[in-house]
């Protein structure tokens, strides 16, 4: 029923053949980080604009970020998209790690209507490099509280999602890092 072409057999060719898959599934597993984030040299440092893959979420809302990082500065800027039933005015934004709470105040960048049942809320948060650094060096996914009067909005993302982020940013920092030197 089945025919085996034993030519593969003969010669080494199995071997050879073996390799090729091999590398074939190693370079499917490999991330491009360049598809992660954008650099610009200017006179006064390196920009860096960073937008890991993943989002925050809970059962009704989600946060979607990216990161904007000056070389000459020690500060990241946390920009980022809370959606959300309500129309609210932001007040802070809390990642909590390991019990350890990095906080910052907002700055909007605009506030709109997405569709006619939810709200897009754009703000900007500050945290410093460091900081930042260790959240993504963490082993367990950080909380996110979006803090708005006397209430707040807890998010997460799910740990396999987290180790993605984590290493795709991680690795942009030491490239970062290396390259300030």
């Amino acid at each position: 029923m089945f025919m085996v072409n034993n030519n593969l057999f003969k010669g080494g060719g199995f071997p050879l053949f073996l390799f090729l898959c091999l590398l074939m599934s190693l370079n499917i597993n490999a991330q491009k980080l360049s598809k992660y984030y954008t650099s610009l040299a200017q006179e006064d440092g390196t920009l860096y604009f960073i937008h890991p893959p993943q989002k925050f979420g809970s059962k009704h809302n989600t946060l979607s970020y990216d990161l904007t990082y000056k070389t000459n500065s020690d500060t990241i800027t946390f920009n980022f998209t809370f959606i959300d039933d309500k129309l609210n005015k932001l007040d802070s934004l809390i990642l909590c790690e390991n019990n350890i709470k990095y906080s910052s105040c907002l700055t909007k960048i605009f506030v709109q209507y997405k569709k006619t049942t939810k709200c897009l809320h754009r703000y900007s948060a500050k945290f410093t490099f460091s900081d930042l650094q260790k959240i993504y060096n963490s082993s367990l996914p950080p909380l996110v509280n979006v803090v708005f009067g006397n209430e707040s909005v807890q998010l997460s993302m799910k740990s396999k999602k987290w180790y993605k982020d984590a290493d795709v940013v991680s690795k942009i920092f030491k490239m970062i890092e290396v390259n300030k030197e």
